[in-house]
């Protein structure tokens, strides 16, 4: 959201498409700004985003521009190459040479192998397959040896625990460095060589395209064989799966999935924060000094406020920050404790807040200005001594300043202006044509309750009722006119001796006939009207004979 005026009792609306807007935005599409930027490459951010890495091209696609607006920016990885990863500006590299096709299982916990039970079974599926040998490696540099029979005996009877059928799957172990000559050959065709790095692939995603880079030393295990298989799977942890997705999108910052087969993420439980990509909420309790309510994305997204601190882990909304204790001071964001004791040992409040400033609770200044604690009274509102909250100038009246102090500093809305509602920092408007603004009679809120008279005419801003009169030789039989040019002519046989008139004076006198707009009984001007010529008669109100 952003706020661009002062005086605003909500925010004016959503980030623009494109852009990321923090905590005390001013602008809907800032750039390079502390409290926002256009959305970064490898990320896109729809209408309202407040975070920079909130929403991540998905694993597979990669966009390389600046303010990418949704999910169409994101480029599908090009042939060849492979982007494994969300959040990509690029692909990482080209895919793997050759036929053997190498793929990565996350199975290693600690010293339990193989029990992600999807990975077991995918596993033992290619090997009866494909009716080749399908090689587990054991990376070098794991800090426990894997050349004990029962590791050995576990890595295969994982399968088992899983309770997948394997047959006669030709499932064989092999420890780097290990193994016959031709399973040597094999092994050496993968590029897993110790000094450079690896190029592998997720077990659930396509290996001719979703690649990823690891350290040949990583806690992982990898199989190989010959010859093409299948893409496709089981939606895995972490990642959800709408219908017709044509590969698993990580979850969101903010949301987990501890399943597989899903087509939507959990919300992450209050109490603790969930990164993109997260399979267990668990793992990631909210620290102390912060607060993390329910769909929290990152661990310091919502730090207590100065004034208050929160001691405990794992809290879940702003009610858990306690206020600082009596003559101590909590003097930043995000404590754990308060920041230490009072100069003066203070357990009574000093004094109130001064006049043109409000105190919300917890503040350490008569007049702060940090927006936590308290702040200066805004434009369209005043503060008196000791005020919690500023109070909104009445209608009719505004106040384009800050810091005003009492009522009185309010200012009456000017005459030809209308003031419609409370807490105004300047006029609504100017008074409508048709319409006039007299605000030495009262305040005007409602400028339709002021038509313009008969008689006269009321362009935008009219001050009084009788600023603008009809001039004389027209007249002005209805309300609202706008312009002189509404005044209506006076017709024949009338005259219309004064401005301002509702309807004709009267007859023209006898002895003179009237002509379109003449304001005197007599006229003889040739314009308005003339005297009765010779050979005529012209009785009182004569038009033409």
């Amino acid at each position: 959201m952003y706020c661009s005026m002062a005086g605003l009792t909500e925010p004016e609306g959503p980030c623009q498409p494109g852009y990321y807007c923090s905590q005390g935005s001013s602008s809907s599409s800032p750039v390079g700004l502390s409290f926002g930027d256009l959305c970064q490459p490898g990320y896109y951010c729809s209408a309202g985003t407040t975070h920079p890495k909130e929403m991540a091209c998905p694993a597979g696609t990669w966009n390389g521009q600046r303010g990418a607006q949704d999910a169409t920016w994101c480029l599908p990885c090009s042939p060849g190459f492979f982007c494994s990863m969300s959040g990509q500006d690029a692909p990482i590299g080209p895919c793997a040479q050759g036929e053997v096709k190498i793929s990565v299982f996350h199975v290693l916990l600690g010293s339990t192998v193989l029990k992600d039970c999807d990975a077991a079974a995918l596993l033992a599926s290619i090997a009866l397959r494909e009716q080749e040998s399908v090689f587990i490696l054991v990376p070098l540099g794991l800090s426990t040896p894997l050349m004990d029979s029962a590791r050995l005996r576990g890595a295969r009877s994982a399968l088992q625990e899983c309770s997948v059928e394997t047959g006669d799957s030709p499932l064989q172990v092999v420890p780097a460095g290990q193994g016959s000559s031709a399973q040597q050959e094999q092994v050496s065709q993968t590029p897993m060589e110790p000094q450079t790095p690896a190029l592998v692939a997720h077990a659930h995603l396509d290996t001719s395209a979703q690649l990823a880079q690891v350290s040949p030393s990583s806690a992982l295990w990898a199989l190989t064989l010959t010859g093409m298989w299948e893409t496709g799977g089981p939606c895995p942890v972490s990642h959800f799966c709408p219908e017709g997705a044509s590969f698993p999108l990580a979850c969101l910052a903010g949301t987990y999935n501890n399943l597989t087969r899903q087509a939507a993420c959990f919300p992450c439980a209050a109490g603790y924060y969930c990164p993109e990509n997260t399979t267990s909420y668990s793992v990631n309790p909210c620290p102390a000094g912060f607060y993390c309510p329910k769909g929290t994305r990152f661990a310091t997204e919502f730090p207590c406020p100065r004034g208050y601190f929160n001691p405990d882990p794992m809290t879940q909304s702003l009610d858990s920050c306690l206020p600082c204790p009596p003559g101590h001071y909590c003097g930043k964001e995000n404590l754990t404790a308060p920041s230490g004791k009072c100069d003066a040992g203070l357990s009574v409040p000093s004094g109130e807040c001064t006049a043109g400033f409000y105190c919300k609770g917890g503040a350490v200044l008569p007049n702060p200005t940090d927006d936590v604690t308290g702040n200066i009274c805004p434009a369209g509102t005043y503060c008196t001594a000791g005020s919690a909250e500023p109070k909104l100038c009445p209608a009719g009246t505004f106040s384009s300043l800050p810091g005003r102090r009492t009522l009185s500093e309010c200012q009456p809305c000017p005459s030809g202006f209308y003031c419609e509602g409370p807490g105004l920092s300047a006029p609504t408007g100017e008074c409508w044509e048709g319409y006039y603004c007299d605000n030495q009679e009262g305040p005007v809120t409602d400028f339709t309750l002021y038509p313009c008279p008969q008689g006269f005419y009321c362009p935008p801003g009219t001050n009084r009722s009788t600023q603008y009169s009809c001039p004389a030789g027209t007249f002005g039989p209805r309300q609202k006119l706008k312009a002189v040019e509404e005044c209506q002519s006076c017709p024949p046989g009338k005259y219309c001796e004064f401005s301002g008139l509702a309807a004709p004076t009267g007859d023209c006198a006898e002895g003179f006939w009237c002509r379109i707009g003449a304001w005197v009984r007599n006229p003889q001007d040739g314009e308005s009207g003339f005297p009765c010529p010779p050979g005529h008669y012209c009785p009182e109100g004569n038009v033409l004979h």
